[in-house]
């Protein structure tokens, strides 16, 4: 249980670094239509996600409830 806890966290901090680094390095650079289009790719990859979470749980219900324990 642990463990899921500090990947859990680990993984968020690194994808962060690397969106900030990132973002920081294209600004560095001048090019505000890098930034748009990054901005623009990490929309669109959440709400891919965000469509393939949502057709998994309740379209096609992959994960079903365990039966509570008495």
């Amino acid at each position: 249980m642990h463990l899921q806890i500090i990947v859990g966290v680990v993984m968020t901090a690194l994808f962060s670094f690397s969106k900030t680094t990132t973002a920081i390095l294209t600004h560095k650079e001048g090019k505000h239509r890098g930034l748009v289009y990054g901005g623009i790719a990490i929309n669109a990859g959440s709400a891919f996600g965000t469509i393939v979470a949502f057709l998994l749980v309740n379209v096609f219900q992959v994960f079903q409830e365990k039966p509570v324990c008495a």
